[in-house]
């Protein structure tokens, strides 16, 4: 009987087996490259790119790494051979020296193979990964599962039985503590933490070059496959649906950039271990994977470095996995330009580099020119809006950032922030990453103190970052790490709200509430409102409503930060610290940062004043204390920001708004701080360079009706009106007299010219029909009087001279349209079969017409401007 049942269970463990087997490619190489590029490559290293990519490689293999006395493999005598694991470039020559076995093309690569397994398998047994801790442990678990994979797969045909039972045997153990201490844990069920992804890519890596592997036992491959299956079920479930929300049609991701440029090579290296290893081709069943290359499009600044979102700043420099991927796959022109940019000699700096592009580059590729996607991007789902001027190195770049709900451990507090950057970033998201969790990524890095958005200081207020108490910056919250896409979506993990985007050829706009980013009994809103006017133009404005007032002390700061001391206008009021936290009056400020200059102005609050805060010693100061990084600072390319400024009203209010304008020139036209305020009770107006800028004086959208008074003429004046009531023609007053019709766009822009004669004007953007010269007076006697035909409506088009005369009423056949000038003389006739007539008056010059529409009982008359 016990016999039977070790049948039964023998059975049951070879149908388990043999179920998930059959989702793994029986034949190796499986990993990474597919035995069909290997064919192909054997037929091309001897000719054109692809074989002198191959001479570079091998060259500098056979002159460079085989020759260090760390990992020492030159020459045919093995007894001369040495190899130290514990040495950096270790697990690479390893993936080198097998890459070189499949190709056949060296004829000691067999014997080096067998000597660096043997290693190995002797470096496995001899490791307790017990010893390690935190980052040290998980990196070293990665690299294992990561080049370990390889060496077994890539190998697994070409050595002898023995060494490969034992290189299975002992990698087993590396799997086995990996998924037991990370993987099957709490915390490895975050599908939306890129520790842990990266974790998840690994792990399966190692169970794919594990499964059916020689030497396991019956036991050892049932838990491979149970592991297989767990993080298959991990990707299916969790993480590829995650991707594919923030990822969406914009290649968009909830994670920063500098994480983009390191762990998206990591993602497509999962996805070809899946493609060649598996029946599972995620490059057709996934269609966001081919916009993901947009994250080293918009993700970094025109000198290459990686805008200030989330931890550390990258400088894109060469090409990856994911670039060589993307372009092979899909074609895309804008991963193929990427790859014929980098593969030029000045970014092949290093053997790695040339190796990678050995391995991955589609050497049939026809040359592309420069694919110029669109200057304005917005990743909804993930809450950055990335605006430039051009694609050039001179481009002026704006990106803003307001995520709908917070990221993962490393996330920061930093929602309606943003920077501006023209050759280095004039106002900047400060601090530097010294490392995860130190004392100041803990207060001042990851906080909003350090970012260009708003602090509510509360002395009563106490923050925590990881448990830990830390500095009182008046921020934003503590969020808890998403665990699944379900959560980002709970109301406990909203953390703000997109209210609009739209974005033209010479502007973006971004209005953004990061309200639910502070703690709910000190504010319920924080609007914030951004216009990026091409070239070097910015309107800041900010409309907050704070609560408890009357109980709790309050202070609102805006806060920019700068890498050089700005200029400040005005006097100063208090010194507090002696050339180091200064108060002054004045509401003008500018600075400059190598090419690039800003200038910034405060027109709201009227009553405000501004503390400059920086210099040595108070670079990083929070609440009374400054919090420097514990190690140097790279301050060419990742500056962290020594000065700051603080705006706060003179006396805080419920309702708070703040007005800033800023400025962008360059060290040849230096930026001069800009703009006059005209507000009222429904208007705020920004009168600007021959720019008039209305906004809703409330924060309202949908807006009818804009008005400002003593606006100087002489001179023409564009109008940018923005949350107006979408897709509606408007009408420009000047003193009550009809000037423009234009139509706002369906994003409620407004973009219209008008001629100011000398002296001080009203100016009113309203709601109105052709005809109506004067609102809030008496009817027009032009207007239609009541019609038994039906309604008659002009739709004018006047920059184009065209106007359309539509009856809304299907059963008039027949009308008669003629046009006449204010002497009264007819000046052309209409006439139409249908409910509908077209009029082409180009050839009228500027002045006030009348249309008389003629029904055959019925005469209406409608007054008309042509411009």
């Amino acid at each position: 009987m016990k016999g039977f049942r070790t049948i039964i269970l023998f059975l049951f463990l070879i149908q388990s087996f043999s179920q998930a087997f059959s989702q793994v490619n029986e034949n190796r190489p499986r990993l990474e490259l597919g035995k069909e590029r290997f064919d192909w490559l054997k037929s091309n290293i001897t000719g054109g790119d692809s074989g002198d990519t191959y001479n570079t490689f091998k060259n500098s293999y056979n002159n460079n790494w085989i020759t260090d006395s760390d990992h020492y493999l030159a020459g045919s005598n093995s007894s001369e051979w040495t190899y130290d694991w514990n040495d950096g470039d270790a697990f690479m020559l390893s993936k080198m020296t097998a890459f070189l076995l499949q190709l056949e093309s060296d004829d000691l690569s067999k014997a080096r193979c067998e000597f660096i397994i043997d290693t190995y398998v002797t470096y496995l047994d001899g490791i307790n990964f017990d010893n390690y801790s935190g980052d040290t442990q998980e990196n070293l678990l990665r690299d294992n599962c990561n080049y370990g994979a390889i060496l077994l797969d890539w190998t697994y045909d070409y050595i002898p039985q023995s060494l490969r039972q034992n290189l299975s045997t002992s990698f087993y153990r590396v799997l086995e503590y990996f998924m037991e201490n990370y993987i099957l844990t709490p915390s490895g069920n975050s599908y939306v933490s890129s520790h842990n992804i990266h974790n998840c890519i690994m792990t399966m890596r190692a169970a794919i070059a594990l499964h059916g592997a020689d030497g396991l036992s019956f036991s050892q491959l049932s838990q491979v496959n149970s592991w297989y299956l767990i993080l298959l079920g991990k990707w299916e479930n969790g993480i590829l649906p995650a991707f594919a929300h923030f990822r969406d049609d914009d290649g968009g991701w909830n994670w920063g950039a500098a994480y983009g440029m390191i762990s998206l090579p990591s993602q497509y290296q999962f996805f070809d271990d899946m493609l060649y290893g598996t029946d599972r081709n995620y490059y057709q069943s996934q269609p966001w994977i081919k916009e993901s290359i947009n994250q080293y499009w918009y993700f970094f600044r025109p000198d290459n470095y990686c805008i200030h979102l989330g931890d550390a700043i990258v400088n894109l420099d060469q090409a990856n996995q994911a670039m060589y991927r993307n372009a092979a796959e899909f074609e895309y022109p804008r991963s193929q330009y990427m790859v014929q940019f980098f593969n030029q000699s000045q970014y092949l700096h290093n053997s790695v580099l040339v190796f990678s592009k050995l391995m991955y580059k589609d050497f049939t590729a026809s040359y592309v020119p420069h694919p110029q996607p669109p200057l304005n991007y917005w990743a909804d789902k993930t809450g950055l809006s990335v605006s430039r001027t051009s694609w050039n190195e001179d481009a002026t770049m704006l990106w803003f950032y307001n995520a709908p709900a917070k990221r993962a451990d490393h996330e920061h507090r930093d929602n309606n922030t943003f920077t501006i950057i023209k050759d280095k970033p004039l106002i900047l998201d400060a601090g530097f990453y010294d490392s995860f969790g130190t004392s100041h990524y803990n207060n001042y890095y990851s906080r909003t103190i350090a970012h260009n958005s708003i602090c509510v200081y509360d002395g009563t207020e106490s923050y925590h970052n990881f448990g830990r108490n830390v500095s009182n910056d008046g921020g934003q919250i503590e969020s808890d790490r998403l665990e699944n896409l379900d959560d980002v979506f709970s109301s406990e993990h909203r953390r703000g709200k997109w209210m609009h985007y739209a974005s033209g050829d010479d502007y973006s706009y971004q209005v953004a509430d990061a309200a639910a980013s502070y703690q709910a009994n000190k504010l319920d809103r924080f609007e914030r409102r951004l216009l990026f006017h091409k070239p070097d133009r910015v309107i800041v404005l900010d409309h907050l409503h704070l609560l408890n007032t009357s109980s709790r002390v309050r202070k609102a700061k805006y806060i920019n930060h700068f890498v050089n001391r700005p200029d400040i206008s005005g006097s100063v009021t208090n010194t507090q610290v002696e050339n180091k936290i200064i108060t002054y009056n004045g509401k003008d400020y500018k600075t400059a940062n190598g090419k690039g200059s800003v200038a910034i102005r405060t027109l709201l609050p009227e009553l405000s004043k501004t503390t400059l805060v920086g210099g040595s010693g108070y670079e990083y100061w929070v609440d009374g204390t400054n919090y420097p990084p514990n190690r140097s600072v790279d301050l060419e390319n990742q500056h962290p920001g020594f000065w700051r400024i603080e705006v706060e009203p003179v006396a805080v209010k419920e309702n708070t708004v703040f007005l800033h304008t800023i400025k962008i020139g360059d060290n040849i036209n230096v930026a001069n701080a800009g703009g006059e305020l005209f507000s009222n009770e429904s208007t705020l107006g920004v009168d600007w360079e021959n720019h008039l800028y209305l906004f809703d004086a409330q924060g309202d959208t949908a807006s009818v009706s804009y008005s400002v008074q003593d606006i100087a003429g002489g001179r023409t004046m564009k109008i940018f009106a923005l949350d107006m009531k979408s897709n509606t023609s408007f009408g420009v007053f000047v003193d009550d007299v009809l000037e423009r019709l234009g139509d706002s766009n369906s994003d409620g822009i407004l973009e219209i010219t008008v001629d100011l004669a000398i002296g001080n004007h009203t100016v009113l953007v309203r709601d109105t029909i052709a005809g109506d010269p004067n609102p809030g007076t008496d009817p027009d006697p032009t207007e239609p009087s009541e019609d038994p035909s039906g309604e008659v409506k002009v739709y004018p088009n006047p920059n184009k001279g065209k106007f359309s005369v539509s009856i809304e009423n299907d059963t008039v056949t027949e009308f008669e349209v003629n046009v006449y000038d204010s002497e009264g003389r007819m000046l052309s006739q209409h006439q139409n079969s249908s409910n509908k007539s077209d009029m082409d008056l180009s050839a009228l010059s500027a002045g006030i017409y009348f249309l008389v529409i003629c029904f055959l009982d019925k005469t209406v008359k409608k007054k008309i401007v042509v411009i």
